[in-house]
């Protein structure tokens, strides 16, 4: 697979205590023909230094930096600087198996109409320590409306692709490709990992980029989702990444950004879907479930009028889902009483449970 150029999108902010190992899973990678873009979006912790020495004045690694403006944009000013044939993206506390760039350019061989491919991941720790081997499937939620067979319309054995390193399919359970078309059911949820991701340029070029709207989460299932849109896709059903879970500074603790920028995301595809190939019997699921997240969340703040408003949207679509009604209850009762009862509840539960 030489001569085809990957290029390797590596935001960062502030992650110097682990940087290095992230950079040293690109430099094992056994597809040699890449360039990293390293978007230092306005560390103070030294990272452009320690980055300098490292690579030794290897002419792959390509760094920028830019004032502080999220991982959006710190994406996107990547991806205008990609000169690659293929786009990937790596979160700068993650890290790659040696062949997960060689498995990609295999699949893309094989099917030359499919513009992304994805894979699983195993979920290690901060230090490193294994926690779940196939990890996709339980951080995205979407995959339990699915069947495999079904959402996909075509799959073969990863063996059986050309150029595929055994290293690939080689696991515990068996491992396939899985291709198609999935525009429509991925409005019930994401499906792809920002990390384990390959684009084709010419697919890149059609999605646009990031939104830059969707502030502190949502801005890659609003990405995977056009990505998506604009035709075949495909997963190697294989974990050719390691993601790390529990770091203290990811940025979605203690606020219902996820929740709105999720809604916001189906909303802006239904509006886009001037073909009609949305179902609306998923459109209608996605959006009752949406707004009842966004209510508990909203729960989680105190925000009475919050929660009322989104548990009244939802319940014009399960009129009688009885956990509604009870949030719409509970959120008239003011923020210092409400603390007290449940705390009180939670108590006597306890007490019971002993």
């Amino acid at each position: 697979m030489s001569g085809q150029l990957v290029s390797i999108l590596v935001p960062t902010y502030n992650r110097a205590d682990c940087l290095l190992e992230t950079l040293d899973c690109v430099l094992a990678q056994t597809h040699k023909d890449w360039e990293l873009i390293l978007i230092d979006d306005g560390s103070t912790d030294g990272t452009g230094d320690l980055v300098a020495a490292h690579f030794h004045g290897d002419t792959r690694l390509r760094y920028i930096y830019q004032q502080n403006a999220g991982v959006s944009h710190a994406r996107n000013t990547g991806l205008r600087a990609a000169k690659g044939d293929f786009i990937t993206f790596l979160d700068s506390d993650d890290l790659w198996m040696p062949w997960k760039l060689e498995a990609q350019l295999a699949c893309m061989a094989a099917r030359p109409e499919v513009g992304m491919v994805w894979t699983d991941m195993e979920a290690i720790d901060h230090e490193g320590h294994l926690l779940e081997s196939r990890h996709l499937r339980t951080m995205y939620s979407a995959y339990r409306y699915h069947h495999m067979e079904t959402l996909f319309e075509g799959n073969l054995p990863a063996a059986a692709v050309p150029g595929m390193p055994a290293a690939a399919y080689q696991q515990e359970t068996p491992v396939r490709l899985y291709f198609g078309d999935i525009f429509a059911p991925m409005i019930l949820g994401s499906l792809v990992h920002t990390s384990t991701v390959m684009l084709r340029r010419e697919r890149a070029l059609l999605v646009a980029g990031f939104d830059e709207t969707l502030k502190r989460s949502g801005e890659d299932y609003d990405f995977h989702l056009r990505t998506c849109k604009e035709g075949p896709v495909a997963l190697l059903d294989a974990p050719a990444i390691r993601y790390r879970k529990g770091r203290a500074d990811r940025l979605t603790r203690h606020t219902d950004a996820s929740a709105i920028n999720f809604l916001a995301t189906v909303e802006k595809a239904v509006a886009s879907d001037t073909e009609g190939r949305l179902r609306k019997q998923d459109v209608e699921l996605v959006r009752r479930e949406a707004n009842e997240w966004i209510a508990e969340e909203k729960f989680k703040l105190r925000d009475g009028r919050g929660v009322r408003q989104h548990v009244f949207r939802a319940l014009r679509r399960n009129p009688r889902k009885r956990r509604l009604v009870v949030l719409v209850v509970l959120s008239y009762i003011p923020p210092a009483l409400l603390d007290l009862v449940l705390r009180s509840y939670r108590s006597a539960k306890a007490k019971l449970r002993g």
